[in-house]
């Protein structure tokens, strides 16, 4: 069978949804308003930017382009990338070499435009082969901490029973009615549905990691990132006075993956500040699993997320996604290091899942 690959157009727009029904959601209304959010209301790449593969005149794979704000080093080096995911193939079309060829003319674009490299925050077991083939760089799998359940039988039983019940009723459960519902006792604390950008922008600009390859984190990204139609977020603040000095972003999707809650992002100023966010938001999330990414490096927080439970999971069962951070260079000349700081060292990024389009 012939196929044909080329840039996404509106007119195929209803063809692309139908396609993402395998991986995004089931629903053309909310896949719709993901796309306009990651491709069209995008701040940080013009677009929309994908490269597709047609058969008999039908959309039959995808690779999107988005944009991601990421700066290096103590100047704040902007690190000119393009992140791609969003990759499909229709069952019935894989194995044809479609996934290289839409790779091929993805490149070709890029290279017209101010980008050096190509990021992937969300490549999981799956697709990782298939990028090494094009030439991709890969660090380890992101192996997240999860939060450990309270021991005993009466737990485990009643966290299958919830595992029943949202699979038979997955829009039935909510994990974040127990916290909105109980008011911290804590006056520092407070929990709300809406993010509050110029404040946390603030508070993550004076934390960041000056040696780290990280996101930058300003009111512009706070404002956009948070309104993706495919998660549901809950913010916990702390206040110091007038002050935020620590907040803590909770995460679960809105249909279509059960990945229980998520800490998507998150800073403190002090060790008290993070504390008194995992104590008041960890018991709270309806028994789900809760998990976050380690930051990559040693950091004075990190005996805080032990004391609140949580662990690197050394064996994680089959249905974890884990994610490898892959990175290939756009342009033949392109250095694999930025202001000293190599590309290719896990420890230099200063990861959260809020990185990744998954979340």
């Amino acid at each position: 069978m012939p196929y044909s690959i080329q840039r996404y157009t509106p007119e195929l727009r209803g063809q692309v949804l139908e396609l993402q029904r395998l991986l995004w959601t089931s629903r053309d209304d909310l896949n719709d308003r993901y796309f306009r959010w990651k491709y069209e209301q995008n701040p940080y790449l013009a677009g929309p930017l994908a490269f597709l593969a047609i058969a008999d005149g039908r959309v039959v794979g995808m690779r999107g382009v988005h944009g991601a704000p990421w700066i290096v080093g103590a100047a704040g080096l902007p690190l000119r990338v393009a992140c791609t995911g969003d990759n499909i193939i229709h069952p019935d079309h894989r194995g044809r070499g479609l996934f290289p060829r839409m790779g091929e003319l993805m490149r070709a674009e890029l290279q017209k435009i101010d980008r050096d490299y190509l990021l992937s925050t969300s490549t999981n077991r799956a697709m990782r082969p298939l990028y090494l083939h094009e030439g991709w760089r890969t660090m380890p799998f992101i192996r997240p901490l999860a939060r450990e359940r309270a021991p005993g039988l009466v737990a485990e039983l009643t966290q299958r029973a919830r595992t029943r019940w949202r699979r038979v009723f997955p829009r039935k459960v909510d994990p974040f009615a127990v916290l909105d519902r109980r008011r911290p006792a804590d006056s520092a604390l407070s929990v709300s549905d809406e993010p509050r950008p110029a404040e946390m922008a603030a508070l993550a600009a004076g934390l960041a990691r000056q040696d780290a390859i990280r996101a930058a984190k300003d009111a512009t990204f706070f404002s956009w990132r948070f309104t993706n139609p495919l998660s549901r977020y809950r913010f916990a603040y702390h206040q110091s006075g007038d002050l935020l000095d620590g907040y803590v972003v909770l995460q679960t999707h809105v249909e279509g993956h059960d990945t229980g809650v998520n800490v998507v992002d998150w800073e403190a100023a002090t060790p008290q500040a993070l504390e008194a966010l995992l104590r008041h938001v960890g018991p709270r999330c309806d028994g789900e699993p809760l998990s976050v990414w380690p930051d990559g490096a040693a950091s004075p927080l990190d005996a805080v997320w032990r004391a609140a439970g949580f662990r690197p999971i050394a064996d994680p069962p089959v249905q974890w996604v884990l994610p490898a951070l892959m990175i290939r260079p756009i342009r033949a000349d392109a250095a694999w290091s930025v202001d000293g700081v190599d590309l290719i060292d896990l420890q230099r990024w200063s990861l959260r899942m809020v990185a990744s389009d998954f979340y």
